[in-house]
């Protein structure tokens, strides 16, 4: 049916003039027209009440801020939906929402890991037996996974929260025997717009960022002036007792995985001038020697060091590893390589050239004693612990030792997600309302973190609440308020269905299911 027009009514948002159906929420009027309102306790089907206050805006009419998730359109209504004090706003909103929030983004052992491994994926993979999974996951994410490992001073493990208990996880014992018994996996290339990338150097740094580049489907060659890969990386190896021949499949695995390798092959100023600058769009130089050209200019801006982008005749030189900065560790140049690769693809894909964005991770701040144990609750109650095991059984038993202190939405976070639009760090000092605390429902599966919450109450109301099948709801008022199940209900009969509604609907990880 069209709409007369006295049922349309007239109003600007950032000085856009919209015409939109009488009785609709301002929210919704933005968000039809183009213009992003950020939003976490808003939910268009369902009943709503305004909580988070990151969707103020400021009417210019009167000066005042309103929240768009409850005000009904005017006409004439003239908004500021992105000026420098709702900003400012909204920022202010999210640092109080952020200090109530004890939860972690990213395990300790994943922030500490110089690849970024996401461990507690890979546990959670071996606790259900797969280890073709946890093969791939470890072959996608490090290239090469035992190698790297061998030279690595086990930063995870160091920073495992099961030492707050009785022993850390065995990381590295747990990736040698997935990678020793399964081989290198399949990779999954991604297929984005792709560039030709020249690589001067195949050692360690060099095969690195010729994989973490092949990964989004760019097209790399590597040029090797030796006869044999793998570069000054197999003499670190053998320094540490270590046989050369230990990443010999790994690193035939990385040229299988779609890199040109050229043996034999040393580059000099005229090569690069004359071959390479034509025939690539961009050229990285991971060697440690100079490809000495006098034409070579400083660029004006650089992705990880100092001086690590240059120009020679409109392309782009970057230098990575121990070509832009040297580190006596191996696994920091290795790490250092592999974060400037995701720099150059960025490059690629958007023309700007920046450091790599750190994503917010937001932390718990102090843990009480008694919190401690709160993580155990995902472990099995009676555990053994295997600090070198030899089996499948065993990676399973000391994998179930993982206390996930992660989070599941790490990558599905709206709450991370406004924090990095709005540019917000994680607060020094969290507000302890109320103490962590871990719930589970045997039954259907379901995890609570309360610590997580942020009480927007989407998970009450996408619930029907029913005597045999009781939902969530608020207890307490004002700042002790929080979401927990009936007074006259235990967890484990909470949500048993109906469950992946709430999940879908919390926009924190709050709310989980336990694989």
């Amino acid at each position: 049916m069209q709409l007369k027009s006295r049922d349309m009514i007239k109003l600007k948002i950032d000085n856009k003039s919209i015409e939109v159906r009488e009785g609709i929420k301002l929210i919704d009027a933005a968000r039809d027209n183009g213009i992003n309102i950020s939003s976490l306790c808003y939910k268009k089907e369902l009943p709503h009440y305004t909580s988070c206050m990151l969707c103020m805006v400021k009417d210019n009419r009167t000066g005042k801020f309103i929240p768009s998730c409850s005000v009904v359109v005017e006409e004439g209504m003239r908004i500021d939906a992105s000026g420098p004090e709702v900003i400012a706003f909204r920022r202010e909103a999210l640092s109080l929402l952020l200090t109530e929030h004890r939860a972690e983004c990213e395990a300790p052992c994943k922030v500490v890991c110089p690849v970024g491994l996401n461990i507690p994926l890979m546990n959670r993979y071996i606790q259900k037996g797969d280890f073709s999974l946890a093969s791939q996951l470890l072959y996608f994410e490090m290239g090469m996974p035992e190698s790297i490992c061998s030279v690595c001073s086990r930063y995870c493990e160091k920073a495992c929260r099961r030492k707050m208990i009785d022993a850390p996880v065995a990381i590295t014992a747990i990736k040698k025997f997935v990678t020793g018994s399964t081989g290198p996996a399949p990779i999954i290339r991604q297929t984005e717009k792709s560039a030709k990338i020249a690589i001067i150097g195949a050692g360690a740094s060099g095969l690195i960022a010729a994989f973490s580049l092949a990964k989004y489907g760019h097209r790399c060659v590597l040029f090797e002036k030796s006869n044999r890969i793998g570069g000054t990386f197999i003499s670190e190896l053998s320094a540490r007792g270590l046989p050369a021949s230990l990443p010999d499949n790994e690193m035939n695995f990385l040229v299988n995985s779609g890199i040109e390798i050229r043996l034999n092959t040393p580059i000099e100023a005229s090569d690069l001038e004359n071959t390479l600058i034509p025939g690539f769009d961009i050229i990285i130089n991971a060697s440690s020697g100079n490809i000495g050209s006098d034409k070579i200019d400083p660029g004006e801006t650089y992705i990880l060091f100092e001086k690590d982008t240059r120009i020679l005749d409109g392309k782009y030189i970057f230098f990575v590893g121990s070509a832009a900065k040297h580190d006596k560790l191996v696994i920091r140049r290795i790490g250092n390589a592999r974060k400037s690769a995701e720099a150059i693809h960025n490059f690629l894909q958007t023309g700007i050239l920046s450091k790599p964005k750190k994503r917010f991770n937001s932390t718990i701040g102090e843990i009480e004693e008694d919190e401690k144990r709160e993580w155990l609750k995902e472990c099995p109650e009676k555990t053994q612990r295997f600090t070198e095991p030899g089996s499948e059984e065993e990676c399973i038993g000391e994998a179930l030792n993982c206390m996930h202190c992660d989070c599941r939405a790490i990558d599905d976070c709206r709450l991370r997600e406004i924090a990095e639009n709005l540019n917000i760090g994680n607060p020094k000092l969290k507000l302890v309302n109320h103490p962590l605390e871990k719930k589970i429902n045997r039954t259907n599966k379901l995890i609570f973190e309360n610590s997580k919450c942020i009480k927007c109450g989407l998970c009450v109301r996408v619930s029907t609440d029913e005597t045999d099948n009781p939902s969530l709801c608020f207890t307490g008022r004002g700042f002790i308020s929080m979401i927990t199940e009936p007074l006259t209900a235990d967890f484990d009969s909470i949500l048993l269905t109906g469950a992946d509604n709430a999940i879908n609907v919390c926009p924190t990880g709050a709310l989980a299911k336990k694989e």
